[in-house]
């Protein structure tokens, strides 16, 4: 049986792990992973920039569970505990994932590098696909030549014998 303070906290439970879900969280996060990603690549090297980047990224997510928890009247302190008694709650492990990577700065970068991996992936095989289609949109295409029967009035495809008869005369 649940204690009088666990279910003052379901509520706040409920909503945290919605806000990781909503539109609010998501669009800014992509958003900033998408735009700078493209500085990781796939050297183990970790490079200053890497920090920086890393540091903004803590400072937008921070930002944003601020700005939700103020929304909710809720402190940190509530956000922590909640967190923690939502071990079991649907949903916590891809949010643990999340947090974890706003404070660890190797699987921020790991994260960072498989992002840039998937769109030059996704870019490869889309400029792939444009290439093909452009090289068979350049082959010439043969198209029959038609000329009208004089007995049904439909056109038929003429054959090559027909173009080389057409052509002496």
């Amino acid at each position: 049986m649940s204690t009088a303070g666990s279910e003052d906290k379901s509520w706040l439970i409920d909503l945290i792990i919605s806000f990781f879900y909503s539109p609010e969280w998501k669009v800014p996060i992509m958003s900033f992973i998408e735009n700078n990603c493209i500085v990781f690549d796939n050297e183990e090297e970790n490079k200053l920039e890497y920090t920086v980047i890393h540091k903004k990224f803590k400072k937008l997510s921070e930002g944003l569970i601020e700005a939700m928890l103020w929304e909710l009247g809720a402190t940190p302190e509530m956000f922590g505990d909640a967190f923690e008694k939502a071990q079991n709650t649907p949903g916590y492990q891809k949010i643990a994932k999340i947090i974890e990577s706003i404070d660890n700065y190797e699987i921020f970068a790991t994260m960072m590098r498989r992002k840039n991996a998937s769109l030059n992936e996704a870019a490869f095989k889309l400029l792939q696909k444009e290439e093909d289609s452009t090289m068979r949109g350049s082959l010439p295409v043969a198209t029959p030549k038609c000329e009208e029967t004089k007995t049904k009035g439909e056109p038929t495809p003429m054959g090559i014998s027909d173009r080389k008869k057409e052509l002496k005369e």
